[in-house]
């Protein structure tokens, strides 16, 4: 049996790095940690700090903010206005909007709050400080751009109680395109109040019965009330007589998720 990984990993939920205006723009900011975690009850107050750094030796001016942010179902972030979405935390969270400087080698300790509301109900919640550079003129193909880049920092919230680590495969298919290339696809859904991460591997089977191949698959955060999409192509050399590819996924609760599909 062979073992390969599939599928580039999109988006972690953990320090993402947003480019605006060029993609090849090199990174000047950085934050650690990437990724806060807290587990809090309702209507208490914490109080945490986020380094923030930049990689090159000239000033930058920082831009601070909250925001709050979404996956789409093949793993790409989407940052939007505090408040657009459910189980959004932004509004709980406080942290001086002023602009400031940054040099190499100098990092700066920024002070954040979480004010979590009286009768919020359990689950995880979720957002993130952003810090975004002002816009600076950049290269891109030999034309001159503006570049502005942002990091976010993300926060989740668990609010203690029953957090219900639940999903379920709602779809598993066989997608057939262009030249004969084939596809496999499948939808997993958060049930629970849990936001998950998953992780798993794709399985094929010959005839006999036995595991010809399998795909290790990427972890992917699975917001609550949210869905990831997995789509893998099939591979090229494959024994003929392969006829079953099957979904094995860990990280939605107790018992791995599994779904199955023919191949013929």
């Amino acid at each position: 049996m062979q073992t390969r990984l599939a599928l580039p990993l999109r988006a972690f939920a953990g320090g993402l790095l947003l480019f605006l205006g060029s993609a090849l723009a090199q990174v000047g900011i950085g934050v650690a940690p990437p990724r806060f975690t807290f587990t809090a009850t309702p209507g208490q107050t914490l109080t945490e700090t986020v380094s923030v750094f930049a990689a090159k030796a000239s000033k930058t001016i920082i831009m601070p903010a909250v925001v709050a942010w979404t996956l789409s179902p093949s793993g790409d972030l989407i940052t939007l206005p505090p408040g657009a979405l459910p189980y959004d935390a932004s509004s709980w969270v406080t942290v001086a909007d002023n602009p400031f400087g940054l040099t190499a080698n100098k990092p700066l300790e920024v002070r954040f709050s979480i004010r979590v509301p009286k009768g919020v109900g359990y689950g995880t919640y979720w957002t993130a400080l952003s810090f975004t550079t002002k816009v600076q003129p950049g290269l891109h193909k030999g034309v001159a751009v503006a570049v502005r880049t942002q990091i976010l920092a993300v926060v989740y919230i668990n609010i203690a109680g029953t957090l219900d680590s639940a999903a379920k495969i709602s779809g598993f298919f066989v997608e057939r395109g262009k030249n004969g290339a084939r596809t496999l696809v499948a939808d997993v859904q958060n049930t629970g109040n849990a936001v998950l991460r998953l992780k798993g591997k794709m399985v094929f089977t010959g005839v006999s019965g036995k595991s010809v191949e399998s795909l290790a698959l990427p972890v992917r955060v699975l917001l609550r009330n949210n869905l990831v999409r997995y789509k893998v192509p099939m591979p090229r050399d494959l024994p003929k007589d392969t006829v079953l590819a099957s979904l094995e996924l860990s990280g939605a609760g107790p018992s791995p998720l599994y779904a199955e599909v023919p191949l013929e």
